[in-house]
């Protein structure tokens, strides 16, 4: 519950960024501008592609917040709580053994 406003910011860039590099896969990366006979006088970037490339950034931030990359794993530390005796029961559960 706590993260459950970063969880849904990620989903919502990364439904985005998905839908960018589509785009980017369909059309390329770049567009030729045409001049008044036809001619390509330059080509220019989709506009998909600056987008793509910040909502990349974005994500990142988050999943480092999150440790989802690697360098970020490896600053996760967890502390391992004294067994209970409900703990027992649910291992021996999930174990299959009685």
């Amino acid at each position: 519950m706590v993260d459950q406003g970063a969880v849904a910011r990620y989903c919502h860039l990364w439904v985005r960024w998905r839908k960018a590099e589509e785009f980017i896969a369909k059309h390329g990366e770049m567009y030729p501008l045409k001049d008044d006979k036809g001619r390509t006088k330059c080509v220019q970037a989709w506009p998909q592609v600056a987008t793509a490339n910040k909502l990349a950034q974005q994500l990142t931030r988050l999943e480092q917040e999150f440790g989802l990359t690697p360098a970020a794993r490896t600053r996760i530390h967890v502390t391992k709580r004294p067994a209970t005796g409900a703990d027992n029961a649910k291992l021996k559960f999930f174990q299959g053994s009685a």
